[in-house]
């Protein structure tokens, strides 16, 4: 690190992580996180992880991702009674925040996708997983009816209306184990981008605790689910708006390139449903064992969130034929 520090700043709104800017004399930055160990429960493994795509992606795509710092005794975290800590270049620039244009929209889907494409060879065998089951709905309902059976029963009745929303779709977990599959980011929210201050470009893509072997359509539901919103992850009625589903899906498949084929296409098409079905059983699921996993705002936070993911997901749902519609007219290439 380079100088004396002068400031720890609390930055991000991130769920799971705890996040801070650190500035130094000599006017240098860097990005300072906790992990959360009770998430990641092998945090040496998921650092160790973050490191081996950071030094592939290199060689491959230089400034993609930002790069490791090492501490003085060349390690790549810091444990203290407080937790564990590592520390990232930071990218100036300004974190990606939805609404988008469609210019923005389609670097977004750009920059995921070449993400994807550039760890097209990475050695996954030596990549350490970093959740167990993580973006599997089959596990998450499997986690539902684990907390249904011990829940208090208040909670249970508040719910009620959302289980009985969630357990109708339990079919839905074919749907998310369609199309190719490869190295993927895990996490596509617009705000895990840094885009350029004055350019409709993206400058890095962040946050890489989630980078793992999955469907890459996963990553593409992901970003269409959280960027084509308008409104608060807990706002009621939230829904897909597809005006901007054009540009991301463009996006992703360029960046994506011979990799995005047929079968791509094709799974891309019921993935943004499967992501936000996914999402809300995780969110009911936290809400009815008493809010342990994801941070919260007060006793209905996630519930509210479970709303309004499932709210999405019958958006989605709706409007499958013209997602279907759009995908299909791009240029695809052969499996």
């Amino acid at each position: 690190m380079d100088g004396r520090v002068l400031s720890v700043e609390a930055f991000g709104k991130g769920h799971i992580n705890d996040t801070w800017r650190v500035t130094t004399a000599s006017h240098a930055h860097y990005m300072l996180q906790r992990i959360n160990t009770k998430i990641f429960t092998d945090p040496v493994g998921v650092i160790t992880n973050t490191i081996a795509v950071c030094r592939h992606l290199q060689g491959v795509a230089p400034r993609l991702v930002p790069q490791v710092v090492v501490a003085r005794n060349a390690r790549p975290a810091v444990s203290r009674a407080s937790g564990v800590y590592r520390m990232l270049e930071y990218v100036h620039g300004r974190a990606g925040a939805a609404p988008l244009d469609d210019a923005q929209a389609h670097a977004a889907g750009h920059a995921f996708g070449r993400f994807q494409r550039a760890l097209a060879d990475y050695d996954a065998t030596r990549h350490t997983l970093p959740i167990p089951g993580f973006l599997e709905l089959a596990g998450y309902l499997r986690e539902l009816d684990a907390a249904l059976a011990t829940t208090e029963p208040a909670r249970r009745d508040r719910a009620g209306d959302l289980i009985a929303r969630v357990v109708a779709q339990r079919h839905f977990v074919l749907r998310g184990q369609q199309g190719p599959a490869g190295m993927i980011h895990g996490d596509c929210k617009v705000d895990n981008l840094i885009f350029d201050e004055t350019a409709p470009a993206v400058r890095a893509v962040v946050d890489l605790d989630t980078v793992m072997w999955g469907r890459r359509a996963w990553d593409f539901g992901d970003l269409v689910r959280s960027a084509s919103v308008r409104g608060a992850e807990d706002a009621a009625d939230l829904r897909l708006h597809l005006s901007l589903y054009t540009p991301i899906a463009e996006g992703f498949a360029r960046g994506l390139g011979d990799l995005f084929d047929a079968s791509c296409a094709a799974a891309c098409v019921d993935a943004p449903a499967y992501v936000a079905l996914m999402l809300g059983t995780r969110f009911l699921t936290d809400f009815l064992v008493g809010d342990r996993y994801f941070k919260v705002s007060d006793d209905s936070h996630n519930l509210r969130r479970a709303a309004a993911q499932l709210s999405v997901f019958d958006s989605a749902v709706a409007q499958r034929e013209t997602m279907a519609r759009i995908l299909y007219s791009m240029k695809v290439h052969a499996p």
